[in-house]
């Protein structure tokens, strides 16, 4: 499918752009690795509640109860709402934002890394860090929904149980990463936790994660099992290890970027 292979490749340019230095200590701060984490924590926090907005509109889209249109980038309706809700600030995007805010600028201690840059924790710098996130959540949709008119029962269970797992998969990851870092700060080394990770039980976190999301995909999806439960969308529609791969590069992405380290003294207090 030409969408999935665009797809493969936007991702793949993230993750060889250049790595930044490890969050080592004393170059990362305790309150600074705190907001760190945060980062990436609410980073799987906003796929997860992004991703029920999408599967709810289109939930309903498929009792014929809401607009095709309104469940895709760049959104519509109620969907618009449960991702950026203006009034009362629970959206999606709105819950990251404040998360960010909180833990790196405003909360009690708050401390934001140098490595991020001049502003690189407050309201404006928030909200790029939303969006970059939202970008690579959005170019899921299309693929992962790739059958929405006309789509039989068992293809939607396909779609929505291949987008439940991805969600599962991409948090689960970035908990091997969080879990990778904690435990080298303490002693170790925490260049092996950059990707491509080198260290043994944080490799052996992804494949047990990997195993788990491709097994659950093929699974919901198996057409010798359930008969043309997979999507007809002009081409074949990819397999658990295959989405599973996928899921791992959007998290590979980021990972650098979100746990850095001081790149000069040009922003030290």
């Amino acid at each position: 499918m030409a969408k999935l292979g665009l797809l493969a490749a936007a991702i793949v340019l993230l993750v060889v752009a250049p790595a930044r230095a490890q969050p080592d200590q004393p170059d990362v701060l305790p309150k600074e690795f705190s907001c760190m984490t945060a980062h990436n924590k609410g980073a799987s926090k906003f796929w997860l509640a992004k991703s029920k907005c999408v599967m709810k509109c289109l939930t309903l889209f498929w009792k014929g109860l809401g607009p095709e249109n309104d469940c895709l980038p760049p959104y519509g309706g109620i969907t618009a709402s449960c991702v950026n809700e203006t009034m009362f600030l629970k959206g999606a995007e709105n819950k990251f934002e404040a998360t960010v805010t909180k833990v790196c600028l405003t909360g009690p201690g708050a401390n934001c890394p140098e490595c991020y840059g001049a502003g690189g924790c407050d309201v404006s710098a928030s909200q790029d860090l939303v969006q970059e996130q939202e970008g690579q959540f959005d170019s899921f949709v299309p693929g992962v929904f790739c059958e929405r008119a006309g789509a039989a029962v068992v293809e939607q269970k396909c779609q929505l149980g291949t987008e439940k797992t991805l969600m599962k998969a991409f948090g689960s990851r970035n908990k091997c990463y969080t879990n990778c870092f904690v435990d080298q700060r303490s002693g170790g080394d925490p260049a092996t936790c950059l990707p491509p990770a080198t260290d043994p039980d944080t490799l052996l976190c992804f494949t047990k994660v990997d195993q788990k999301s491709a097994a659950a995909i093929d699974k919901y999806c198996n057409e010798s099992l359930i008969p043309d439960a997979k999507p007809d969308c002009g081409g074949s529609y990819p397999d658990g290890a295959t989405w599973t791969h996928l899921i791992d590069l959007a998290v590979d992405g980021t990972i650098a970027q979100t746990f850095c380290a001081s790149p000069s003294g040009a922003f030290l207090d």
